[in-house]
């Protein structure tokens, strides 16, 4: 007979299994719990980050809506027209610009999209609202007066975004189970002003104000040679340049007008005594501030001694008309000895 053999004792595999079952949903719930509070920080840190935006929009646009009541009731002038929504414009630019540099979390991607659309709606609309407003005092168009109504409509489509904003906002706060105040209400265009009605009111106070009307005062302010005159001139009447086989010529451009100017250039002609055209060129001129903003092109071409010329300036809109001119007629001295 065989000795008895007492096989040793495992322990119970279902025991362990159900440990290591429950260690590991302890470890999945601490993750989620850890994943769901950093979502909420994440979530928090951001409508804090973006309250201090929307916070400067309310001052903004009851800005926009006083300019508005000041335009009704011709009390504006046009620039301070320009210059007011320039800098609300500007502003709101800013504000889109810090905007871009927000951590934004998948929960507040909505949230995000309507603020930034109305952000740069708003922006839009303002710089649409100066230049269509600026048109219909100067031509009282039906293009300028349609696309005055078309601008009021934009800025209450960024009105609408806004509102939407509000509301995803709100949803957001619902969805990751926190509590905020609620965010600032926003309006640049109350309903009462879109109405045809209103439009029509605002269109008529623009055409009436006189100090809304613009000036287009650009010229041309000097024609300068290098080298410089001598001082003396011919019996025709030229100017007697020194010697040289090379001729510059420095134009001065002014804008003293109510408007920038943008898209000018300068042309020049140079033809002898006979009238034969000996020379041509162009040159586009800088974007002019209003009163008072200037800028200076430089024309360099080969000249002879005992020539009379006849140098032709023109300032002129690119592709279009001349707006001023400017003749100067010169004769190269011959060199000495």
């Amino acid at each position: 007979m065989f000795p008895e053999f007492d096989a040793p004792r495992r322990g119970r595999p279902t025991r362990r299994i159900w440990i290591l079952a429950l260690v590991t949903l302890i470890a999945a719930g601490a993750w989620w719990i850890g994943a769901r509070a950093q979502e909420e920080l994440t979530v928090v840190a951001y409508l804090d980050e973006v309250r201090n935006i929307t916070d400067d929009q309310a001052p903004r646009a009851e800005a926009f809506r006083s300019l508005l009541i000041e335009t009704s009731a011709l009390q504006i002038q046009r620039e301070a027209f320009t210059a007011r929504l320039d800098q609300l414009e500007a502003e709101i630019d800013a504000d889109l610009v810090d905007l871009e540099e927000f951590v934004v979390s998948d929960e507040a991607f909505a949230t995000n999209a309507f603020l930034s659309f109305a952000l740069e709606r708003w922006a839009a609309g303002l710089g649409d609202f100066r230049e269509s407003a600026l048109a219909l005092r100067d031509s009282a168009s039906a293009s300028a007066r349609e696309e005055f109504a078309a601008s009021l409509g934009r800025l209450q489509v960024a009105d609408a975004m806004y509102v939407e904003f509000q509301a995803e906002a709100t949803a957001l706060k619902s969805a990751v189970g926190i509590e905020i105040a609620p965010f600032v209400d926003v309006e640049f265009v109350e309903p009462s002003v879109a109405t045809p009605e209103g439009v029509d009111g605002l269109i008529q106070a623009i055409l009436d104000n006189e100090d809304m009307k613009g000036e287009i005062d650009v010229r041309i302010v000097s024609v300068e040679f290098d080298p410089a005159p001598a001082g003396d001139t011919t019996p025709e009447g030229a100017d007697q340049i020194p010697a040289t086989e090379q001729l510059s010529t420095t134009v001065v451009v002014r804008n003293d007008g109510t408007d920038p100017e943008s898209g000018l250039e300068v042309r020049i002609a140079l033809a002898d005594r006979a009238g034969t055209v000996l020379h041509v060129d162009s040159s586009s001129v800088a974007d002019l501030d209003a009163g008072g903003g200037s800028t200076a092109v430089t024309f360099t071409f080969d000249v002879e001694s005992g020539i009379v010329y006849e140098l032709e300036v023109e300032l002129a809109r690119a592709g279009g008309g001349t707006i001023a001119a400017d003749t100067t007629n010169f004769v190269v001295s011959p060199p000495s000895g």
